[in-house]
């Protein structure tokens, strides 16, 4: 089966099972096409990977919610295509998904590092094709320290008041999400400049209920 067969293959599955209704698929790059759908709980990412005409391997990208549509997808994989099982961990050849990759990571350490990464914040983030992030990424872990200033004034501040102000900053048209059943309201905007033309938009609110930042939203404004 080739990698034009295979992609067809999958999207006559997704029109016939019955798990996939009100689902479809789109090609977003070459190779890779993404499925998606009202009864899912994420985009489904289908990397394809050619070695030669007859041969080529799949790797997946999914939310764990998913899995029992993803089982009942390749079950009917014809015998003779070569297939790594489904997986939730991420492909690594798709350079383009590295910053919402970093953001899933980050997820096992929420409770510790005192925010919450949510999975539309990670939806996004595949939006967003810049491979420059590590900046991002140190801003967010920020966060913790200058919240810490703010609620504990005696301690060391290595924060500027203009710093802190920009921290509490509230955009007007704020973006709004809705986690676990709760609308929650992301007024705030961690702003990082990714190239020089690219600037990354990290939407975010300090939930006092939960005691950490929600980070719930990641888009990307281009200068023309």
């Amino acid at each position: 089966m080739t990698e034009t067969s295979l992609l067809a293959w999958i999207d006559q599955q997704i029109l016939t099972l019955p798990e996939f209704t009100n689902c479809w698929l789109t090609e977003s790059d070459s190779g890779i096409c993404r499925i998606q759908g009202l009864a899912l709980h994420g985009d489904i990412l289908v990397s394809v990977e050619s070695y030669d005409s007859a041969n080529v391997r799949i790797t997946l990208d999914y939310r764990q919610g998913d899995r029992r549509l993803v089982l009942a997808l390749f079950k009917n994989l014809p015998r003779d295509t070569g297939r790594r099982l489904p997986a939730t961990k991420q492909p690594k050849t798709v350079w383009w998904k590295k910053f919402a990759y970093c953001l899933q990571n980050l997820l096992g350490e929420e409770t510790e590092e005192g925010f919450l990464i949510t999975h539309s914040a990670i939806e996004s983030a595949l939006e967003c094709t810049s491979d420059e992030y590590s900046d991002a990424i140190v801003k967010i872990l920020e966060l913790t320290d200058i919240r810490r200033c703010i609620d504990n004034p005696s301690i060391e501040n290595c924060y500027s008041k203009e710093h802190v102000e920009q921290y509490l900053q509230e955009y007007p048209n704020p973006k709004v999400i809705i986690h676990r059943g709760r609308k929650v309201r992301l007024p705030h905007r961690l702003c990082v400049k990714t190239s020089a033309v690219t600037t990354l938009h990290i939407h975010y609110v300090w939930d006092g209920r939960l005691d950490k930042h929600i980070i719930g939203w990641i888009d990307a404004f281009t200068e023309c």
